[in-house]
């Protein structure tokens, strides 16, 4: 399964997005339920904008183990990044699921998730108005904060993005 990963891995970072899927498949003949291979497979689906397939394999692979981290952070990365090309109540179903995915791992102290949690409700934001919008806010900065005061470099990097955006909102209010 290893090896199949490897080149996989490797046609990815060449931009060779089918032979890349290719190589999973050839293992996941040989190693149906690995892992590894799924989340491979269901990552590089969702980079190659595949979004539905990388829905379906992360699905697949958590029917097989429920609690694997790597898969559920993925699947909320998922659902908050096909957000971004939905209008309406598909947008927030898709928000809410990414919410439902992310909360839950962040909640257990999972440190991607936090940073993946504030970055959801960051984005959420810009398609509410009022109290909504600022409460998206105040539940991104609950999550960005403490891991930015940790020095987590990333949730630094999100929380000045965070606090840039709401200033912008909060003209002539409290800035």
């Amino acid at each position: 399964a290893a090896v199949y990963h490897q080149l996989a891995t490797q046609y990815y970072l060449l931009h060779k997005i089918p032979e890349a899927l290719n190589e999973i498949e050839l293992g996941l003949r040989d190693f149906e339920k690995n892992e590894h291979l799924l989340l491979q497979k269901a990552i590089i689906q969702s980079r190659g904008g595949q979004i539905s397939g990388a829905e379906e394999t992360l699905l697949q692979l958590l029917s097989i183990n429920p609690s694997n981290i790597l898969a559920r952070n993925e699947i909320g990365i998922l659902y908050r990044e096909w957000a971004t090309i939905k209008q309406g109540k598909e947008k927030e179903d898709k928000y809410t699921e990414a919410e439902k995915w992310l909360k839950s791992l962040a909640e257990e102290s999972n440190i991607l998730a936090r940073n993946e949690i504030g970055i959801l409700y960051r984005e959420w934001a810009t398609i509410k108005q009022g109290k909504e919008k600022e409460d998206k806010y105040t539940e991104a900065e609950k999550w960005l904060k403490p891991l930015a005061e940790e020095k987590h470099i990333y949730a630094r990097n999100e929380i000045g993005i965070l606090y840039r955006e709401w200033a912008t909102i909060k003209q002539g209010k409290e800035k």
